[in-house]
């Protein structure tokens, strides 16, 4: 444990057997390695080994108490070793401090067979997640809240070594301050600016109680975002929210919902053609 690891070497591998025991002499061979790795005593059920440089592939793990003749043979457990991941840019390279989303990690080496033993993983900051593995040269990773600021990411395929590459990932404090108009008929199509602090590069929508409108677009110096109110079945106030890759941003912002406005009379109901009358609507 682990059963894979990078071919550079260094991973510290637990070997479990039976009938060790605390001797100088204890080595690890794997396969056909220039050179045999000093072995490390546990208990007499457990070694622990740091694996070598070796070629891709599955190798042999071979166990020797005296540095001479090595045991374990065709039967011998194997240990692979596995390209390096590497991480060149994360997608989308912007996401909301209030986490509950998901980004792709893009670069080389993902492995479907770590990913299938539970030991793909991902840490951005300093938390580690799961992740899953999408192909060779993308995995996606979950990620949870975090302060506003930026990220360091690694991938593992081992649980152990993490990618060293310098990729980033900046989360971005925004939150929904008003919505201008506040209000507008239950048919929707009101297009509506809701006023936001901070701002989020790629896809918005715009979700206005449990309906969400079409895409949103900044304006104004990426301070507002402008959408067009979806119908809606009843009347009264609902909350505003702006929504990056379907993840609901902290939201202070409301727009209500009116009946159809209709009038049933005016007083007075004529007047001269230059205006100028006060006239009471009935409705």
């Amino acid at each position: 444990t682990p059963s894979l690891g990078p071919e550079r070497g260094g991973t510290r591998v637990a070997v479990v057997g039976s009938g060790f025991a605390d001797a100088y002499t204890l080595r690890c061979r794997f396969d056909n390695a220039t050179s045999a790795a000093l072995a490390r005593f546990v208990d007499s059920s457990q070694l622990e080994c740091a694996a070598p440089v070796h070629s891709l592939g599955a190798k042999r793990v071979l166990l020797s108490m005296n540095a001479q003749q090595y045991g374990g043979g065709d039967d011998a457990v194997r240990y692979t070793y596995e390209a390096e991941p590497s991480v060149s840019y994360v997608s989308p390279s912007l996401v909301p401090a209030s986490g509950g989303g998901s980004v792709t990690l893009h670069g080389s080496g993902f492995s479907s067979s770590a990913d299938a033993l539970g030991s793909l993983l991902c840490r951005i900051g300093g938390v580690v997640r799961r992740a899953r593995w999408a192909s060779s040269s993308s995995v996606v990773c979950t990620y949870g809240s975090s302060s506003a600021g930026e990220a360091r990411v690694g991938v593992s395929l081992n649980a152990r070594e993490y990618s060293s590459d310098a990729a980033r990932l900046q989360f971005v404090s925004v939150r929904v301050v008003d919505a201008r108009p506040w209000s507008g008929p239950q048919r929707g199509s009101t297009l509506v600016s809701v006023r936001s602090v901070g701002a989020l590069s790629g896809a918005l929508r715009c979700g206005f109680g449990e309906s969400v409108s079409s895409s949103g677009a900044w304006s104004a110096g990426a301070s507002r975002v402008r959408c067009s109110a979806p119908a809606s079945a009843v009347t009264g106030w609902v909350g505003v929210q702006l929504l990056s890759g379907g993840v609901a941003l902290p939201s202070g912002g409301s727009f209500y919902y009116h009946s159809e406005l209709r009038a049933s009379g005016l007083t007075p109901s004529l007047g001269p053609e230059r205006g100028g009358t006060r006239v009471a609507v009935v409705g």
